[in-house]
């Protein structure tokens, strides 16, 4: 589920299973390339499995930290795996400039088009038995 988090107001939301993989897409603001953080859903939390990008710069990694693996893609991108760290508080702000955008079940869903540019969106996994979710 996808709330504002200043408002509480729910913007979006999918239904998810337990492993099941989502991304958030953006242009990086200081080096102007394209960054995806790669997520899994895992015991009910949001857990930062990877990220992928083109260039290093200022707020990307360099390299990657024990227990992780740097890939390089064929496109030229580069990925780093094995972040498994839990997001308590995975917070987005809206806007045009980082084009931020949710890629979930086959799903491609803009943030902008979720909100107004400057809010900020929360991320949150709720666990809703499935029998309920039919009712």
């Amino acid at each position: 589920m996808l709330t504002n988090a200043r408002s509480g107001a729910v913007v979006f939301s999918t239904r998810v299973s337990e492993g099941e993989e989502f991304r958030i897409s953006y242009i990086h603001s200081v080096n102007i390339s394209p960054v995806t953080e790669i997520f899994l859903v895992r015991d009910g939390m949001v857990i930062l499995e990877a990220i992928e990008f083109y260039t290093f710069g200022a707020g990307m990694p360099t390299a990657p930290e024990y227990g992780q693996t740097m890939l390089h893609l064929a496109d030229g991108r580069m990925r780093i795996e094995g972040y498994d760290r839990i997001m308590r508080n995975l917070t987005f702000l809206v806007s045009g400039l980082t084009e931020h955008t949710l890629l979930v079940g086959g799903q491609e869903i803009p943030l902008l088009t979720l909100d107004s540019a400057g809010s900020p969106i929360s991320f949150e996994i709720i666990r809703q038995n499935m029998w309920r979710s039919f009712n």
